[in-house]
C-alpha cells in the first residue's frame, strides 16, 4: 500500500497542469522582462506530544507534514503524518496517514471538483490497511472578512461518491470470517476557520464515510483545533481529534480520541 501510495503521489506531481510557479512577463518598449516567480507552494511541519485514550492509551510523538500547491486552475494537497508510541524501547502504537487531493477550481465563488486518494496503515485498529478514493464537488458556502484579521472566516464544504478497502488483521478474525472489507461509499466533508484574533484562529474538519454498496459501515472523523501564532513562521497548536467507526474489527472500541499540542513550522 505504501508503494502504491508513494506511485500515486509522483503520478500526481507530474501530472499537474502547472507545476512551475507562475512567472510574470512583460513588455517595455523593445525589451521583455521577467518578474521574480510567484510562490505557489505552502508546506507546514508539525511536531508534539500526543495523547491517546481508546484502542491505544499512551503518550505519544506525532509528526506531520502538509503542502498545498495553488496554481491558477488546480490546486493540489498533499499530507503525511506519523505517530508512535515506545515503552522500554518496545513500540505499543504506530499509524501512519497519507492523502493526495486535487481540487480543479470551476467559479470565483471557490466551487470545485476534486479528487482524492487516502490510507492508512494503524498497527493497533485492528485493519492492517484502509485505503479509500473519492470523487466529487466542493463549494464554499460562507465566507467573512473581519477587520482585525487578513484571513477570512469561511466555511467549505464538498461530498462526492467513492470507494473504500480494507484488510482486518487475522488476530481480529473469527475463524472462517472474511478478511477485506468492500464498500462503495458516498464521503461528505467539511472545514470551517474563523480568525479569533490577528494571531489566533478556531479550525474545525470533517469527514463521514457511509456505506452504500458491500459492506456495511460509517466511519467519522474531526478535528478541532485552536491555532496560535508565537513567532514569525512559528505557531502552537492544541487539537482534539475523534474517530468514529459503527462496525470495528471484534475487540476493538469503536472510538478513539487524540489530545495533542504541537508545534508547527511554516516553510
Amino acid at each position: 500500500m505504501k508503494r502504491s501510495l508513494l506511485i500515486f503521489l509522483g503520478l500526481t506531481t507530474t501530472a499537474a497542469p502547472a507545476l512551475a510557479q507562475e512567472e510574470v512577463e512583460y513588455f517595455e518598449g523593445d525589451f521583455l522582462y521577467e518578474d521574480e516567480p510567484i510562490p505557489t507552494w505552502l508546506a507546514t511541519i508539525e511536531l508534539g506530544l500526543l495523547l491517546t485514550s481508546g484502542n491505544t492509551e499512551k503518550e505519544s510523538l506525532k509528526g506531520r507534514l502538509d503542502a498545498t500547491q495553488d496554481l491558477a486552475k488546480w490546486r493540489n494537497t498533499y499530507n503525511l503524518e506519523a505517530f508512535s508510541s515506545n515503552d522500554r524501547d518496545k513500540a505499543t502504537a504506530e499509524r501512519y496517514r497519507a492523502s493526495a487531493k486535487s481540487d480543479y477550481k470551476l467559479l470565483n465563488d471557490g466551487s470545485y471538483l476534486f479528487g482524492r486518494l487516502a490510507g492508512v496503515d494503524d498497527r493497533f485498529s485492528g485493519y492492517s490497511y484502509e485505503l479509500t478514493t473519492s470523487l466529487g464537488y466542493g463549494f464554499r458556502a460562507w465566507e467573512r472578512s473581519l477587520p482585525y484579521s487578513d484571513d477570512h472566516a469561511f466555511l467549505e464544504l464538498e461530498a462526492g461518491p467513492g470507494y473504500r478497502f480494507a484488510k482486518i488483521r487475522s488476530s481480529q478474525l473469527e475463524p472462517g470470517e472474511d478478511n477485506t472489507e468492500e464498500a462503495g461509499i458516498i464521503r461528505v466533508a467539511g472545514r470551517f476557520m474563523y480568525p479569533l484574533s490577528a494571531g489566533a484562529r478556531f479550525d474545525q474538519s470533517f469527514s463521514t464515510e457511509t456505506s452504500v454498496l458491500g459492506d456495511n459501515n460509517f466511519i467519522a472523523e474531526s478535528e478541532s483545533a485552536l491555532v496560535a501564532n508565537l513567532v514569525h513562521s512559528l505557531a502552537m497548536k492544541l487539537a482534539v481529534n475523534l474517530r468514529y467507526l459503527k462496525e470495528p474489527p471484534s475487540g476493538k472500541k469503536s472510538t478513539d480520541t487524540e489530545t495533542s499540542v504541537t508545534l508547527i513550522y511554516t516553510l
